[in-house]
Formats: C-alpha cells, structure tokens, sequence
C-alpha cells in the first residue's frame, strides 16, 4: 500500500523497468535482423557468385560482368613473352631503319618453343612475302621468317621465325621460346581480352554464328563469335584472364576461336604441313586437293 505520509507517485517503477527490458529485447532484435541479413547475403554471394550479376551485394542486380575479368600486371607481363608483332617489312629514312606502323599485319602467338607462331592473314597474297616479314617480341628483338604454312580454310598462317640471337661474342642457335597456351571452353558472355599493341581492352562474347555452309575436310565447322567492343585491328589476338589463346580477330571485327589453331599445329609442329584430321582422307599431296559433294566440287586440303 501507498504510505499515507508521502505525495501521490508520479510513475510505476515496475513499468519503466518493464520497459527499459522491451527496449534492451527491441534493440537486439533489429541488430540481430541486421546481422542475419548480412550473413545470409554473404553467404549466398560465396555459394552463387554470379547471383545479382557478380560478387557484389545481394541488391546489386546491375550486370558488371566487364569487371569479373582481373588481368594481373605478372599475367600480362608473361603472356606477352609469348607474343610478336609481325610488320611486312621495314622502312628506312636516310640512315635510321624504322617500323611503319602501316606496315603491321597483326600479333602472333608462340605455339612452338622451337620459333613456330600463328596468325590471322585475311591476304593470301601477303604470305607469299613472308621471307621479307619481321617479328618483333616484347623487349624489341628483332626476327626474320625462315619458313611459313597458309591454312586457306582459316586464313591462320603458320611460321617460324628464325631463332638465332647474339650475346656478346656468342652466337646462341636454337633459341627456346615460351609458348602460349590455348582456352577452348569460353561461352556466350565469357569476360575476355583483347590484346593490341601491348594494350589490354576488356570484352566480352556475343553472339556466335557459321561463316561456311560447304563441308570441308576438317570436320569443325568454321564458326566465328562477336564481341561488344567494335574498331579491333585485324589479327588481333583474344586473351582469357590467364593469359590462354581463346582465339584470333578476322577482317570482319570477329573472333575465330583457338580450336582451328589446335586441331591442326600437330602437323605444323610434327611434318610442317596443314592435316586435317577428320573424314578418313589420307594421303600426301604437293598441292591443293578438292573433293566433291554432292555433285559440286569442294575447295580441299
């Protein structure tokens, strides 16, 4: 009971003690939400990294899919150890010889240690120059063309350049070079990038579709992807983020993919010679071969 002797109370203790408890009770619930929403977000991010359009917050449903691809500077500096600029020949202005930039025909990815590279040529006649051709690598040394192959079904040509460099007084015959490697399983949408004068341009794959309608002797239909970006120089070279071929740029603006370059460098490498390997045609010829299908003739091998 209330004490006659004392003024009215103004508030119930047992009241504002039950709610200093409800707020204690409020306050961690909504840090507890706030907690769990983040975790969960964190989690499903790591589960599904491509949720929302890339590792970025569950509310994020922007596509950066341009940004996923994250060359590091170790991974550019090695994958163009393994590539040359191929110019048709050089220029001379009174006693300085010069590389015209016009002159270019485009970047040649290593694919034999022993000097062998290739590289997207649209001109058929300018590989009948290729003994004029010089190559250039990353740290400026210069290559002459000892021999060369033309695939006319890929206008992808084969040469090797001649390993002979000089330190000192001593002549070092049988170069080594470091050879590149090949990506083959890139997709609709797959983040690549596009290396051109040793600069890098980030892309990304579009839409794929087939150039050739006639069966050839290689079995693999010649198909080409588009990229988003638009204004990329004929025989540019296509680069994953490890530094891998995933494939060459045609006179078109669009990508022939690295398969063609695989499914014949055994027989560049092995017999310099261009051998398809599929439709059971065996044989050796000096000369450009043609079949028929269908009661029309068909460019061969």
């Amino acid at each position: 009971m209330h004490p006659p002797h004392l003024p009215n109370p103004s508030c119930s203790i047992s009241l504002r003690r039950l709610f200093q408890r409800l707020s204690l009770i409020l306050l961690s619930i909504f840090f507890g939400l706030i907690g769990g929403l983040v975790g969960g977000a964190m989690a499903i991010g790591w589960i599904w990294p491509d949720y929302g359009g890339g590792n970025y917050w569950l509310v994020s449903q922007i596509d950066r899919s341009n940004q996923k691809l994250q060359l590091q500077e170790f991974i550019k500096k090695e994958t163009s150890q393994k590539i040359i600029s191929v110019y048709s020949g050089g220029q001379k202005s009174g006693e300085i010889n010069f590389l015209n930039i016009d002159n270019k025909l485009g970047e040649a990815a290593m694919v034999g240690s022993d000097g062998w590279a290739a590289m997207y040529l649209s001109e058929e006649r300018k590989f009948n120059t290729y003994a004029s051709w010089l190559a250039v690598n990353s740290e400026g040394r210069i290559y002459r063309v000892e021999k060369a192959l033309y695939d006319k079904f890929t206008k992808i040509v084969y040469f090797k350049i001649r390993g002979l460099v000089k330190q000192g007084d001593t002549e070092i015959k049988e170069e080594q070079f470091k050879v590149i490697g090949f990506s083959e399983n890139e997709k609709f949408g797959s983040p690549v990038a596009v290396y051109e004068n040793n600069l890098w341009r980030l892309a990304n794959l579009a839409d794929e579709r087939a150039l050739t309608t006639k069966p050839h002797l290689d079995a693999v239909p010649l198909r080409v992807w588009s990229l988003n970006i638009s204004d990329i120089p004929v025989g540019t070279l296509v680069l994953n983020d490890q530094g891998r071929l995933v494939g060459l740029i045609n006179e078109s603006g669009q990508m022939l993919k690295s398969v063609y370059i695989t499914r014949v460098l055994p027989g560049v490498l092995n017999k310099q010679q261009i051998i398809y390997p599929t439709l059971s045609v065996e044989g050796w010829y000096s000369g450009e071969q043609t079949f028929v299908f269908d009661n029309e003739k068909i460019r061969g091998f």
